[in-house]
């Protein structure tokens, strides 16, 4: 690991195993080392971490599209009994396919299993799919998910393997994002057997009296599954970010996540990744439960959906009543750390409220009792057709941007937040000053550990032991957030030094010649590993027993002759 002494670029060996399409490591600065005083920190510090980016923004991006769109489809599926006009609702019906609700794709899609009449119940009869086969399909899906969650998390914890527990991270982060996108079509297939029809029969299936024993054995596991995914889950999801949540106080909060961030782009940690910072990284504090509160708040338009599923004119109201709250609410908070994210947001429950009001002021009228022209089926359609044209200007615009700002990345300021020389200019002077000495401090330790010990740095370990034993001391007093961090890195320099300073050459103990000698030695330390790497090649044929007696003959003519002219030298 060390550095030519010609100017090349030094690159540093990542923390975690990397893919194979980023085999290359990480090139984080130049031939300097992290003591001398010409040392351009800031190239250290702030370097480039694409490789290895803690950015969420096309991840964000995907699931708020994708959530308006599936709430969308469920309005729609509702919206058949409300009903929109004939023309949109055949439009509509390919948005109900983003929740995979193959059952009313189907409705919609004959005249003679749908008619755009109010309040109108289809005959189970007449469908050509059995809902009992869609309702196995998801029960399966469901278990084979729960199955390979546990059977994955079982083999990885048999195995031992050195970086465990960042795999088991990836495996949870990649489970966690499959029930964010699951969860509202799953919970769409479990929520219409509560549907009621006429003479008080299950709405998909006639035959069946609705809340008998027959049906009951349904609902259950419908029950169990909305306590597991709707109650249990989010609650496990915010007991774990609460535990990494450190501050009450934003602008701290800002600083911790920005600091972690860091030492994770720059391989000197892996709490970021085994902690699931990604949950709450997006977010501000105010908003860091957001993932979790945003699943609760789907059990809830899903209760909307199916207990009033006769009273279609309460059902549109309080669809109307609930969308325009969280519009509200999320206007206020401003939950994401990106304000273009917020404004999407706010639009898209905007559009979503938009959309309900329509079906709401539908519902409280029929062809008989109609007497504004604007509630026509074609001024309706205009209606719809411009709410969700601006929409989805409004998504290829904020989609545009993104793509954008991602490609021009000389050009353009970038979106998501880093820790960068001039974004530490608005945090709090203290903490700006902790993360500073906490990158510079893990920068020393990690290059300790990668050479040598003989000739690793321990006097700059001595050296960052005193200033980081003060900054906690001093954190601490203050009650700044970063104190518990600045104790944990002042325990990993102590045992570094510990087991380091008995052997290197810099040690305190050891004589300023030495040091001196041991640092000239070091500067021609990588032209002699290049000599070695090149012997080896030269005589890569010979036998190796005869290749070491070589080098050793070598070596042992090289010392006689020095002995031998100084000898000479000073005889003279």
């Amino acid at each position: 690991m060390m550095s030519s002494a010609g100017g090349e670029n030094r690159e540093a060996m990542p923390l975690l195993p990397v893919s194979a399409s980023q085999k290359r490591p990480v090139k984080i600065t130049e031939d300097k080392e992290y003591w001398e005083d010409d040392f351009d920190e800031d190239k250290v510090l702030f370097s480039d971490g694409k490789r290895r980016g803690t950015s969420l923004i096309f991840n964000d991006a995907f699931i708020l599209i994708l959530e308006y769109l599936q709430y969308f489809g469920l309005i729609a599926s509702l919206a058949a009994r409300w009903p929109w006009p004939a023309d949109w609702l055949a439009f509509s019906r390919y948005e109900v396919l983003i929740n995979i609700d193959i059952w009313e794709f189907v409705k919609l899609g004959s005249n003679v299993t749908y008619k755009n009449a109010h309040a109108y119940f289809t005959p189970s009869v007449s469908m050509s799919l059995n809902y009992w086969t869609i309702c196995l399909a998801w029960a399966i899906v469901f278990f084979i998910l729960l199955a390979s969650y546990i059977v994955l998390y079982v083999i990885l914890m048999y195995k031992k393997h050195p970086f465990m527990l960042v795999r088991v991270a990836h495996l949870q982060r990649v489970y966690i994002v499959i029930m964010q996108l699951i969860c509202l079509p799953i919970g769409l297939a479990a929520a219409k057997l509560f549907h009621t029809a006429d003479k008080n029969a299950v709405d998909i299936d006639n035959t069946m009296e609705a809340y008998s024993s027959d049906h009951w054995v349904m609902l259950a596991p419908s029950l169990l599954l909305a306590v597991m995914m709707y109650i249990l889950f989010p609650i496990w999801l915010i007991a774990k970010t609460q535990k990494e949540i450190l501050s009450k106080s934003s602008e701290r909060h800002e600083a911790y996540l920005q600091l972690k961030e860091t030492e994770y782009v720059q391989g000197l940690d892996v709490l970021y990744i085994i902690s699931s910072f990604h949950l709450f990284s997006s977010f501000k504090r105010v908003g860091a439960h957001y993932r979790a509160v945003s699943h609760m708040l789907k059990l809830v338009i899903l209760v909307i959906y199916a207990a009033l599923f006769q009273q279609i004119s309460i059902q549109a109201l309080l669809l109307t009543i609930a969308f325009s709250i969280l519009t509200i609410a999320y206007m206020i908070i401003r939950p994401f750390r990106i304000g273009m994210f917020n404004f999407v947001l706010c639009f898209n429950f905007f559009c979503l409220t938009a959309n309900c009001l329509v079906g709401t002021m539908q519902t409280n009228f029929d062809s008989y009792t109609l007497r504004s022209p604007w509630f026509t089926p074609t001024y309706l359609l205009y209606i719809h057709i411009v709410i969700n044209g601006v929409w989805l200007f409004s998504s290829v615009v904020f989609v545009s941007i993104l793509v954008i700002n991602h490609f021009c990345t000389n050009k353009c300021q970038p979106l998501w937040p880093t820790m960068s020389s001039s974004g530490m200019s608005k945090l709090n002077p203290d903490t700006r000053r902790y993360m500073r000495a906490i990158l510079r401090a893990r920068h020393i330790l990690e290059k300790s550990l990668q050479i040598p010990p003989i000739f690793a740095p321990a006097h700059e370990l001595a050296r960052q032991i005193q200033i980081i034993n003060a900054f906690c001391r001093e954190a601490e007093y203050l009650q700044d957030p970063i104190h518990d961090t600045l104790w944990d890195l002042l325990d990993e320099l102590i045992d570094a030094h510990s087991r380091i300073a008995p052997k290197s050459l810099f040690a305190e103990s050891v004589k300023d010649s030495i040091r001196f000698t041991a640092a000239e030695l070091m500067k021609m330390m990588p032209m002699f590993v290049r000599r070695l790497a090149q012997r080896e090649y030269d005589f890569i044929l010979m036998n190796p027993m005869k290749r070491r007696m070589l080098l050793k003959m070598y070596c042992l003519g090289t010392c006689l002759c020095s002995v031998l002219v100084r000898t000479l030298s000073i005889h003279e």
